[in-house]
């Protein structure tokens, strides 16, 4: 197959020692026949079975999981469980023009259980179709770029944790929000404008946190020759949050030109996320400040009895 998904499950959520990848979807057959099938590889045995995926009551007797490739697949974690979101795809050669058909929904896979849960349609101006980008943004949303027939240069944002608690509550069906994230940009003269990539598919991305509020955009194509830019997008909750960004672009600006910027100190930092990974970073002092206020960072080791000096 091709155009699959394969997400990497945990152990903590599968019970297998080295956990899993699951594969769902894709095409094959030289792209005239789309798949709504799920595999998964054992890590612990490199063994693969298929997984048997079951249906939601609160999905109605006849709803059953719509074959596409090109979609995207994405792990997020509420309540200490584990559920895969599928967001997008569609059916037919996207080269040519029969049978095509972009598919804007998002489904819900409870990983405990290897059970649908619940489907949405997304509503809003754009469609994430065949090809596109998801990943894990802020407070569990998800962020999602290009794909389609006529992809969009919005990265859009989808609550993912609301349409979960949703979906594990019952309420299996109905429509949810992909709405377009607000970007800003100021000229030279200080007044802001929105500078994009171009609307694109079959690109990378990846998302920074919890190292850094990032998106990285790279790559992809819409028409014509393929695309060799990189974009990286800061995300913030409002305009203040983004500040600190601007600081870094004329910092930039003036080492382009020899000049020093004395105020915008960096500092080295030993940052571990949540799987216990570790990474080096240099970040400003100011940005450093904002991520402690906001508690998006802590010291590791500290005790919280203890006064700060």
């Amino acid at each position: 197959r091709c155009a699959h998904s394969a997400t990497y499950i945990p152990s903590r959520f599968t019970g297998m020692d080295e956990g899993c990848v699951v594969i769902f979807g894709g095409h094959t057959d030289n792209c005239t026949e789309s798949l709504a099938s799920a595999e998964m590889l054992r890590l612990d045995d490199w063994h693969w079975q298929p997984l048997n995926l079951q249906e939601s009551e609160a999905l109605g007797e006849d709803w059953t999981m719509r074959p596409r490739h090109g979609h995207s697949a994405t792990l997020f974690e509420v309540d200490g469980k584990g559920y895969l979101l599928v967001v997008g795809g569609g059916t037919g050669n996207i080269l040519e023009n029969w049978d095509v058909a972009d598919i804007g929904d998002v489904s819900v896979l409870a990983i405990e259980s290897w059970t649908w849960i619940g489907h949405y349609q997304l509503s809003g101006e754009v469609t994430p179709g065949r090809h596109h980008t998801a990943c894990r943004g802020v407070r569990n949303q998800l962020l999602v770029m290009g794909g389609g027939r006529r992809p969009s240069d919005k990265v859009c944002v989808l609550d993912a944790e609301a349409c979960i608690r949703r979906a594990v509550l019952g309420d299996g069906t109905g429509d949810v929000e992909l709405r377009p994230v607000p970007c800003q940009r100021s000229d030279e003269e200080g007044q802001p404008r929105c500078s994009v990539p171009s609307g694109r598919k079959m690109h990378g991305a990846a998302s920074l946190m919890p190292f850094a509020p990032l998106l990285v955009i790279y790559g992809g194509w819409k028409t014509g020759p393929h695309f060799s830019d990189l974009w990286t997008f800061a995300i913030g909750g409002d305009a203040s949050d983004l500040q600190d960004y601007q600081a870094l672009e004329r910092e930039q600006a003036a080492d382009d030109d020899g000049d020093m910027m004395p105020d915008s100190p960096f500092v080295g930092v030993r940052m571990m996320g949540p799987d216990g990974q570790v990474r080096m970073m240099r970040i400003p002092s100011e940005l450093l400040s904002q991520f402690m206020r906001q508690g998006m960072v802590r010291r590791v080791g500290l005790d919280p009895t203890e006064e700060s000096g």
